[in-house]
């Protein structure tokens, strides 16, 4: 009730002139530059950018079987993959582990992980893989060496 007898109090003493309201910058203030915003701003509609070098793919493997070499481990918390940044050698096995609420998902070919699913993927062509999740948009990468 207080609000709305303090907005109907202020509006009548604008209507009544006894009150004036100021525009937040003088009319003549030149319009600021469209690159005055900060250098991280990102849009708030943009979408990660996910692929991987041309004809790279990942293959589904046994997470038992592939344990030779040992498989580097990709989980994820409420707010990022750990380790965001995984570097692995060419045939080398990473094994993903998401929680009910994180997936993975990426236009390359074989790289996605459902919700509440652990899945062992191996990747043959050099070069960084990049990789989201669904609902948060946090991001990830593979990096495979030759």
């Amino acid at each position: 009730m207080r609000q709305v007898s303090r907005f109907l109090l202020g509006s009548a003493l604008i209507a009544a002139g006894a009150c004036t309201i100021a525009p937040a910058t003088p009319a003549d203030a030149p319009p600021l530059p469209l690159d005055a915003r900060p250098l991280d701003a990102t849009p708030i509609d943009a979408t990660p950018v996910d692929g991987g070098p041309a004809g790279g793919r990942a293959t589904e493997v046994d997470c038992v079987s592939s344990a030779t070499p040992p498989p580097a481990f990709v989980t994820a918390s409420a707010v990022k993959y750990n380790p965001t940044d995984t570097t692995i050698h060419r045939g080398g096995v990473v094994k993903f582990t998401m929680p009910a609420d994180q997936d993975v998902t990426s236009n390359v070919d074989g790289l996605v992980v459902p919700f509440n699913t652990v899945k062992c993927l191996t990747f043959g062509t050099p070069g960084t893989y990049t990789f989201h999740c669904t609902p948060h948009d946090f991001v990830g990468t593979i990096n495979v060496l030759q």
